[in-house]
């Protein structure tokens, strides 16, 4: 069952609306992110924060789904994936330009810095050399985070994009799955 074509902009708009939502809580767990590589307890929250996404994005739904369908219509793995897949892009616009915005002109060298003292712990360091990035860069921290900078800020922007593109609909088709729900058929008597 397809969504009448009326609901094409409706789905949109709501996705739009939670995207929205749904893209404050990527920077938050961005920025909380960014905060535990100098205050390791926030660790746990960033990772929280990270794995409550896919939560957050079929919390979303639900809600959506509260507002847009009657039991008599049901709710469609077809509308759910859409409206997923759509607020997970309008997300990512966000995050993105967030990770833009920040990165150009607000980190002033803090994430680098606050990579370069991770990477200094010898356990962070024989990870690094083990994964072999350290011989790739000329075999210093220093010369990894180097490296690390000269990457454009919308370089990484744009894989915040690109990671969306490729996991959300994995992630779309899940929350459809848990979030669709059959029409209630109504017996006349």
């Amino acid at each position: 069952m397809n969504p009448a074509p009326s609901a094409l902009p409706q789905t949109n708009a709501y996705a739009m609306q939670y995207g929205t939502l749904l893209g404050l809580w990527g920077i938050v767990s961005l920025v909380v992110l960014g905060a535990s590589l100098s205050v390791p307890l926030l660790s746990s929250l960033s990772t929280l924060l990270f794995l409550g996404s896919p939560v957050c994005a079929g919390w979303l739904t639900v809600r959506f789904r509260r507002e847009v369908s009657t039991a008599e219509e049901g709710f469609t793995f077809g509308r759910a994936f859409l409206f997923n897949f759509v607020q997970s892009i309008y997300a990512s616009l966000l995050i993105a330009l967030f990770v833009f915005v920040y990165l150009q002109w607000l980190d002033g060298g803090y994430i680098w810095s606050a990579y370069e003292r991770m990477f200094a712990i010898p356990e962070n360091k024989l990870l690094l050399e083990q994964s072999g990035l350290l011989d790739q860069t000329g075999g210093s921290v220093a010369h990894f985070i180097e490296a690390l900078q000269r990457i454009p800020a919308a370089q990484y922007a744009g894989m915040v994009i690109y990671m969306t593109l490729l996991t959300s609909p994995l992630f779309s088709a899940l929350i459809a799955l848990i979030t669709k729900r059959r029409p209630r058929l109504t017996t006349g008597r």
